[in-house]
C-alpha cells in the first residue's frame, strides 16, 4: 500500500518538475520569439529609411 502511495507521489513530483521545465521553455521560446519579431521589424524599418 505505501509502495503504491510512494509511486504516485513521485510521479506527480516528475510532473511537476518537468511542468515546471516546460513552463521555463515556453517563457524563454516566447522572449526570443518577441525579439525576433522586433529585430525583423527594425532592420525593415531601416532599409525603408534608407
Amino acid at each position: 500500500m505505501s509502495r503504491d502511495i510512494e509511486a504516485s507521489f513521485s510521479s506527480s513530483l516528475f510532473f511537476a518538475e518537468t511542468g515546471t521545465l516546460f513552463l521555463h521553455l515556453a517563457k524563454c521560446c516566447r522572449y526570443r520569439l518577441v525579439n525576433l519579431q522586433r529585430e525583423a521589424r527594425f532592420n525593415i524599418g531601416h532599409r525603408v529609411a534608407n
